[in-house]
């Protein structure tokens, strides 16, 4: 059985891959900014770390979302878990989590849901009209995870709502996608490695009754290992490389440090090749920065109990825009 669901899983990998490669390698279409919000799904300890760490087991339950391999495996347990994210330049956006083991498989339901700050609507002239418009954008995915001999095989299976406007003419845009994972279980407590491949799917219904269909989303390849490094409480130095669609190349590296038991720090920092050869030539360069990240550092921490998991973690923003906050709470029944 336990070969059965591993070789299940993996089909499902390899056919989606055979699909969208070729679509992965090309801009047919420029829908960078469709569905974009998926990209910020990506767990507490994530976003502390920088959405970094596609190779560690985590135990927060919205990491699966950034590789489905990640989660810790629930060991003939139940487990959920609530998170909230706000702050600067970010709407309110909450998320459930339910995670159960059935057979050798650990399977997962989460919810997400990201309500907008209100925009208020101007006509043709400049003129404010009074009326607000309302976005919002909604998640829906159902996570398998398998182990096997030699790998953890995980894979997500997405459905997107994402709402602009409340305006008569626009609808709700939908698309479907799906994730899948690979973390390496090997011997060594010292190193590991791992791959996510994410947001392979398109869009099935347009952002307007007439409006264009079938938009790719913006397909993600992340890849990286960790290393655990030698002082006196443990710590996890973690690297990753992400490929985007339609986006740069971009590179990922967090720490974690472990205090005691019961507490562990995290840190982490992203930039895109872009950002880094900016960085290289403002000596000798004016040219400003076209492409660049939100966050400025992160930073974050996790207390672990007997039942409780408690996760927490701030991003510093670039050109003083404030900070963002995002907490999480997990529970095995």
């Amino acid at each position: 059985m336990k070969n059965f669901w591993s070789l299940i899983v993996l089909f499902i990998c390899v056919f989606s891959l055979k699909g969208w490669s070729q679509n992965f390698l090309s801009n047919e279409h420029t829908a960078g900014g469709a569905f974009a919000f998926i990209e910020d799904f990506g767990g507490t300890v994530g976003m502390a770390r920088a959405q970094t760490g596609v190779s560690t087991e985590q135990n927060d339950l919205f990491s699966t979302l950034l590789n489905p391999a990640s989660p810790s495996p629930v060991a003939q347990k139940q487990n959920i878990a609530f998170s909230w994210k706000a702050g600067a330049v970010q709407s309110n956006q909450g998320s459930m989590a339910w995670a159960f083991p059935y057979k050798l498989a650990r399977l997962q339901l989460t919810y997400n849901n990201h309500i907008h700050h209100n925009i208020a609507e101007y006509d043709i002239q400049g003129e404010a009209t009074g009326h607000e418009l309302k976005p919002y954008d909604q998640s829906l995915a159902f996570s398998v995870q398998v182990p096997t001999t030699h790998f953890i095989i995980g894979a997500n299976f997405k459905h997107l709502l994402d709402r602009l406007s409340d305006l008569p003419q626009d609808q709700s845009a939908m698309a479907w996608g799906m994730d899948w994972g690979l973390r390496l279980r090997n011997d060594s407590p010292r190193w590991g490695a791992g791959i996510a491949v994410l947001n392979l799917g398109n869009q099935f219904r347009a952002y307007t009754e007439k409006g264009v269909n079938y938009l790719p989303l913006n397909s993600i390849i992340q890849l990286g290992g960790h290393l655990n490094l030698i002082v006196p409480r443990g710590a996890t130095l973690m690297l990753d490389l992400r490929l985007e669609r339609y986006g740069p190349i971009s590179i990922h590296t967090a720490l974690d440090y472990v205090v005691n038991p019961w507490l562990t720090l995290h840190g982490g920092l992203q930039r895109s090749i872009p950002e880094l050869m900016y960085t290289l030539d403002m000596f000798f360069t004016e040219a400003e920065l076209a492409v660049g990240h939100w966050d400025l550092i992160n930073a974050g921490c996790t207390i672990q109990a007997e039942k409780w998991t408690l996760n927490y973690a701030l991003a510093w923003l670039t050109e003083n825009q404030g900070m963002r906050h995002q907490i999480s709470l997990g529970y095995f029944l």
